[in-house]
């Protein structure tokens, strides 16, 4: 089947990169809302912060999209009302964005290029 749109082709490019700072904001949000509590919440929010702020940047973008994936497997699995990954949808959604960073890469505009 054809392309409806096939002079959009010139962006795929950059859709990776996009979905990178996406799933970033994601990130800093849940790290938002944990770092206002305290005890085991709080330092949650620092680890969702540096995942944030290491997606955001696109520094290790293959090796923090693994451990994010470990954050918000954790964070689902001990049901932690706070974060924004306790809602299952959320947490799968995530998920299945942060596996495309691991198999595909940072995309444009990060610092680990693959060239």
């Amino acid at each position: 089947m054809d392309s409806l749109f096939p002079e959009w082709f010139f962006l795929s490019f950059f859709i990776t990169g996009v979905v990178r700072v996406v799933i970033a904001l994601v990130f800093l949000y849940d790290a938002k809302k944990l770092l206002r509590l305290s005890g085991t919440e709080k330092i949650l929010g620092i680890k969702a912060g540096a995942i944030g702020l290491a997606l955001g940047v696109g520094v290790a973008t293959q090796g923090i999209a693994i451990i994010g994936i470990l954050y918000a497997l954790y964070v689902a699995y001990k049901k932690i009302q706070a974060s924004v990954f306790a809602n299952k949808i959320t947490a799968f959604l995530a998920i299945a964005i942060l596996l495309l960073l691991a198999v595909g890469g940072a995309g444009g505009w990060a610092f680990d290029r693959p060239y």
